[in-house]
């Protein structure tokens, strides 16, 4: 906090939260994403527990200080260069440079998701709420549980797809809705 990170969303056993640092996962997982279509060698990546919002399924690389990192190697012959900035719609945009020496670059997709388990809607008793009335708890949102597998598509540049392999099955947890009533 001291040298000026604030705080953000970040899961927290079960739960989300707003903790200094939450958010990382944002750029980790649109730096993957980048990765892929560059064709870089993925080294090490995690998914985050629920679905996220903000970027495909089976798309995201979770981060968590200590334990999950996302980590990529530059397996091309050439130096690249990693940008990263918001837009004025505070979207975020990562864009690898580097030098092209095949017309090869990744198409990553995800298909096949599958439902394993539906949220379900729960309703616990809260002195806080005001007698007579409703809150959705926003710490405790529902997702559904749901299996998706994860494809690298490399294309020439001829737009030829040069092969198709599956990366990973990622398999989301479920998280039940919570509804506070007094």
């Amino acid at each position: 906090e001291a040298k000026g990170y604030k705080a953000a969303p970040a899961y927290v056993q079960g739960e989300t939260v707003d903790e200094i640092g939450g958010g990382v996962c944002q750029p980790s997982s649109t730096l993957y994403l980048a990765c892929l279509r560059a064709n870089l060698e993925i080294t090490e990546r995690y998914a985050h527990r629920y679905v996220p919002a903000y970027i495909g399924k089976g798309m995201d690389a979770t981060v968590f200080y200590g334990s999950l990192d996302f980590r990529f190697k530059n397996n091309s012959d050439h130096p690249i260069k990693i940008e990263g900035y918001m837009d004025d719609k505070r979207y975020l945009h990562m864009t690898i440079y580097g030098t092209d020496t095949t017309g090869v670059h990744g198409e990553p997709y995800s298909t096949n998701r599958v439902l394993l388990q539906a949220a379900k809607t729960i309703y616990e008793a809260d002195a806080t709420v005001p007698q007579g009335t409703t809150r959705k708890d926003p710490e405790r949102t529902g997702y559904d549980a749901v299996s998706i597998d994860t494809y690298q598509k490399l294309v020439d540049a001829e737009g030829k797809t040069v092969s198709t392999e599956l990366l990973y099955t990622t398999k989301y947890k479920v998280r039940n809705a919570v509804i506070l009533f007094n």
